[in-house]
């Protein structure tokens, strides 16, 4: 919303694959055809929790959260009445992490760490600073306070309907053994938070 009618042409891409070399000859992207990239960085008990909402059993969204069975996850692409099947490698979720916040990632292709929590919580604010970040890559950005506002209420609007996370004890020992050091590194005071709303279940 912010880029479109102000930059046409402009390629963007929405992806949950991890930041690797695919193979010897195949790579994600350059820094010669990317302007910038945003990673929205979600609680790995958040995304479980909605994987189980999805109707998977909690082994099955454990399979998924922690790469447990070494496979990529099958997308699907709807192009001219068509729909196509795909593999995206999206990894473990902290594998995903790992190369996305990767250092020479976020400089050579001008990242942007985004909490998905923070951008619920501040969306404003959070819509501002993208729009600072697309600028300084060199799109032609101009937002007044008022289109920022109504592209937070549709952003709210959109996630109002969002499932309170749901996951035991046990599954938390399950996940933490697998994101426990990467759930310190980026979450320590939001896990905190996320443990005081499970015991007070």
């Amino acid at each position: 919303m912010m880029i479109d009618n102000q930059n046409p042409g402009v390629k963007l891409m929405n992806t949950n694959s991890a930041f690797f070399e695919y193979n010897s000859k195949i790579h994600f992207t350059h820094h010669k055809l990317t302007k910038c990239l945003f990673y929205i960085l979600k609680h790995p008990y958040q995304i479980f929790s909605e994987l189980k909402q999805e109707g998977l059993t909690s082994q099955a969204a454990l399979n998924v959260l922690c790469n447990l069975e070494n496979k990529p996850t099958m997308m699907e692409i709807h192009k001219n009445g068509k729909v196509l099947s795909c593999p995206e490698n999206s990894s473990s979720w902290e594998n995903n992490v790992l190369s996305w916040t990767n250092d020479n990632v976020q400089t050579s292709l001008r990242g942007l760490i985004i909490f998905y929590d923070d951008l619920l919580a501040n969306t404003e604010d959070k819509l501002i600073t993208i729009a600072a970040h697309l600028k300084e890559a060199g799109f032609e950005i101009e937002l007044n306070p008022l289109e920022i506002s109504k592209i937070a209420e549709k952003f709210q609007f959109d996630q109002r309907n969002t499932i309170p996370i749901e996951i035991s004890n046990n599954e938390k020992k399950l996940i933490d053994r697998d994101c426990g050091a990467l759930i310190e590194k980026f979450f320590s005071k939001k896990t905190l938070n996320y443990q005081n709303a499970l015991n007070a279940k």
